[in-house]
């Protein structure tokens, strides 16, 4: 109701035993809430500790003062003791929740979900409930895939599995189906003889990544066909001009092939009278990021030289810097 942590120093407990007697046990406790995403009290962690050959091992009853402190004096040491446990559980439990990665821990042969963190959620969809519940029962989907056996060769060999942009497809309650790529690992988490008994999974969603690589890809491959059947020569540079990439026109006019014409080379088949100026002006737009429009000669395959108006624009990445050059040649 509180919402606030509790402390019991000494608690009397009397347990009974299997033959019918009472024995008397002394325990100290803390009790402390645990606050879900709408910051209300979810749960609350109990933490005891059995206290009882504290209190049996006090000082004698004829120094009862001194007794009671001493008594007082150890269960507060325990106290403190829970305190910190309790302060270090809810530290490590916040980085759980609040990481950005997601993360689950499955438990067992079944391989049942016994802990899963916000990220996780968000990712398989907020409706689920997925605690208590094995991988097989929640994601039936998943099955044949390939993610249920990884986890049961985790369990089996101990070693990690790590996998980088793997595609998974899902059934969402509210978008579906969908289609993911993440980033992930599977560590075995092993008890006191070192058997493997639970998996942990730590990943990250890159499907947003993915998907701009995939349509970054489509767009260059979109230019480069525009360009190919362009009657001009079109070209493009790196942020520094080192040119990179030219059309098939460029390679027929010239007779040249790449390995003549990348990077700086392209000076080769400019007029040696043109060259100095074009290519001191060429690095000052480069410098500042500016528009470059110039004229120039440049060599034919058959030695012949014609005049070409040299157009070049720079394109800029989100943070404003030159990523690349786009230029054309008339």
């Amino acid at each position: 109701d509180s919402g606030e942590v509790d402390h019991l120093p000494l608690i009397p407990y009397p347990i009974a035993q299997p033959d019918g007697t009472t024995e008397n046990k002394y325990w100290s406790a803390t009790h402390t809430p645990i606050i879900g995403a709408d910051g209300r009290v979810q749960f609350v962690l109990q933490n005891t500790h059995d206290v009882t050959t504290l209190y049996e091992n006090r000082l004698p009853a004829r120094d009862l003062p001194t007794a009671s402190a001493e008594i007082v004096r150890r269960a507060e040491a325990v106290t403190l003791r829970n305190l910190e446990l309790d302060a270090a559980t809810g530290f490590m439990r916040n980085i759980f929740e609040q990481a950005p990665s997601f993360m689950q821990v499955v438990t067992g042969p079944e391989l049942v979900v016994s802990l899963v963190n916000q990220s996780y959620r968000r990712i398989v969809g907020p409706g689920r409930e997925v605690i208590g519940h094995s991988l097989r029962e929640l994601f039936p989907e998943v099955e044949g895939q390939g993610y249920f056996e990884m986890y049961e060769e985790v369990l089996a060999t101990g070693k990690i599995i790590s996998h980088r942009g793997a595609p998974v497809d899902l059934d969402d309650p509210v978008e579906g189906r969908k289609r993911l790529f993440i980033d992930f690992n599977l560590t075995p988490l092993v008890d006191a003889d070192g058997k493997p008994t639970a998996v942990l999974l730590q990943g990250y969603d890159v499907t947003a990544q993915k998907t701009a690589e995939a349509q970054l890809i489509e767009a260059e491959e979109r230019f480069r066909l525009m360009a190919q059947l362009a009657p001009n020569h079109i070209w493009t540079a790196d942020e520094t001009g080192a040119i990179e990439w030219v059309n098939d026109t460029v390679y027929s006019y010239s007779g040249r092939d790449a390995s003549s014409l990348m990077g700086d080379k392209w000076g080769e088949i400019v007029h040696p009278d043109d060259y100095p100026h074009v290519a001191k002006y060429w690095a000052e737009c480069v410098a500042q990021g500016f528009f470059y429009e110039t004229e120039f000669r440049v060599r034919s395959a058959s030695g012949e030289y014609r005049w070409f108006l040299v157009r070049a624009a720079p394109v800029r990445g989100a943070d404003g810097k030159v990523r690349r050059w786009i230029g054309t040649n008339t």
